[in-house]
């Protein structure tokens, strides 16, 4: 998402950080460090694959 589309005021991280920080937590407890790092590098592929598809 780019916070260029929601203008100046917009800051993506300040809304973004606590989400994800309760998300790595409980991934982090259920997850070993191996297959939390394969888990982002396949969501990371899928993202770039889905990117590349538009238009």
């Amino acid at each position: 998402m780019r916070s260029t589309a929601f203008g100046d005021g917009y800051r993506l991280a300040p809304f973004c950080f606590p989400a994800r920080a309760r998300t790595e937590t409980v991934l982090r407890a259920k997850l070993s460090y191996g297959a939390l790092r394969r888990a982002y590098e396949v969501g990371a592929r899928r993202g770039l694959h889905a990117l590349a598809a538009e238009p």
